[in-house]
């Protein structure tokens, strides 16, 4: 596997897919938008028909490779994805390792193509947007205000539907969880998301909005991720101003 992904980032020195810059490998995350991919819009509607679908396998070079498609597993590869620790190498191989059940059968001249499947299979079974956008989601930050809804659809704790990652079976698909996702209507992670793109788009809160910001300011400004390196330095600084 190592020989694989260092003929894998020779290939992605060649093609241009991924933005990579300081040792960053930049994938599109599945983020909430508006038309055809926000509430009501033509994404809702795929996500419905994905709740009744299955889609166990990619296809890569003209073969199929088996995924793992529970939302933990998906969710678990975008922490992952934003960990500032993490070279572009570290990634690349994250993504080989967790999404699929056999990396190692994939073709070392097909591993740059096996990466942009996932950026697929993460954005529902659509080509990833790639107009430049704010950042309204953070999934590890934001977890904890997208389940409650989410388990209300579903009629019950989803965090209960066991998975077995050895066997890769069980679990809920990650289409049938974005399929919730995009239709979770009012609640306070859809609150958060519209003062972050008020925000983000220069736009001017309305009154009951700034009440609510000010209340729940943690809730609305995404946290910034440190590197350990940044965080030994600003634990250094600090512990040199206390002396």
């Amino acid at each position: 596997m190592k020989r694989y992904l260092a003929i894998f980032l020779a290939v992605l020195m060649m093609i241009p897919t991924f933005a990579m810059a300081e040792g960053v490998v930049k994938i599109g995350v599945f983020e909430p938008a508006s038309g055809d991919s926000g509430a009501g819009g033509k994404q809702e509607m795929l996500g419905m028909q994905y709740a009744n679908a299955v889609q166990p396998t990619v296809e890569i070079g003209g073969e199929s490779y088996e995924i793992r498609t529970d939302f933990r597993v998906i969710l678990d590869i975008f922490v992952m994805l934003s960990d500032p620790d993490l070279s572009g190498t570290d990634r690349a191989e994250g993504i080989l390792q967790m999404f699929y059940v056999s990396p190692e059968d994939i073709p070392p001249q097909h591993l740059q193509e096996a990466v942009d499947a996932f950026s697929w299979f993460q954005n529902g079974g659509q080509e990833p947007d790639k107009r430049k956008s704010p950042k309204l989601v953070d999934w590890e930050q934001d977890y904890p205000l997208i389940l409650p809804p989410i388990n209300r659809i579903f009629g019950r704790d989803i965090r209960e539907i066991p998975y077995d990652a050895k066997t890769n079976t069980g679990g809920v698909h990650w289409w049938t969880f974005l399929g919730a996702y995009n239709d979770l209507g009012d609640c306070t992670f859809a609150q958060v998301v519209r003062i972050r793109d008020k925000k983000a788009r220069g736009k001017t809160l309305e009154k009951d909005e700034r009440e609510w910001y000010r209340r729940n300011s943690d809730l609305v400004n995404i946290k910034n991720k440190l590197s350990q390196e940044e965080e030994t330095t600003i634990s250094t600084w600090l512990k040199l101003g206390k002396e």
